[in-house]
């Protein structure tokens, strides 16, 4: 049974991913595509340029393991909720499920293969976490996100339907966590040599 404090934790724990994950979407649908469109002269509707959501999701399960699953599938169902041009209300549960599980299940398909993707902080000796894995986990789970949603909305709209615009998704996601995976490991690495 857990402790009042464990409760807390986890609450305190669960609202910061939604509050990040949502707070990301924003800066990446009003800045970063704004950008994309004004100062590199896109003129139509591109997909995310730099989608930095799914850099939370991959770290948020690359620290947390499966204590980050519902916090983040209550982000993507917030999300569709507080945000405009989204997909159509039958398809959140699947893609809510999907862009949730996408980074988990690379985690562990890399697990599974004898890869240590995880963050460990309680073995000394495998104290230094690297970048490989959890960009590798991630790249896993942009491919994996991206044609299953893909599939999802295949039939539904002709927008959805064009294999650019998935290329397009994957491409985001990709450099949407290499930002959030190098301000990570460069904010740690300050960190350890302050404590040094």
């Amino acid at each position: 049974m857990w402790s009042s404090k464990r409760w807390l934790t986890e609450l305190l724990v669960g609202s910061t991913i939604i509050a990040v994950f949502l707070g990301s979407y924003a800066l990446s649908e009003k800045h970063i595509l704004s950008v994309a469109t004004g100062l590199l002269g896109f003129t139509e509707q591109i997909p995310f340029f730099i989608f930095i959501p799914h850099g939370v999701r991959v770290l948020a399960i690359y620290l947390l393991r499966e204590r980050a699953i519902l916090p983040l599938l209550i982000s993507h169902f917030l999300l569709y909720d507080l945000f405009s041009n989204m997909p159509p209300t039958w398809a959140y549960l699947p893609l809510a499920l999907i862009g949730t599980l996408s980074a988990w299940l690379s985690f562990e398909l890399l697990r599974w293969a004898h890869t240590s993707a995880y963050y460990i902080s309680d073995q000394p000796k495998y104290r230094v976490n690297r970048i490989g894995p959890p960009l590798l986990a991630g790249i896993l789970a942009a491919i994996i996100n991206g044609l299953l949603s893909f599939a999802v909305l295949f039939n539904s709209d002709v927008k959805y339907g064009e294999i650019e615009l998935l290329l397009g998704y994957i491409f985001g996601d990709i450099l949407g966590l290499l930002v959030l995976l190098v301000l990570f490991f460069s904010l740690r690495y300050w960190v350890d040599n302050l404590r040094e």
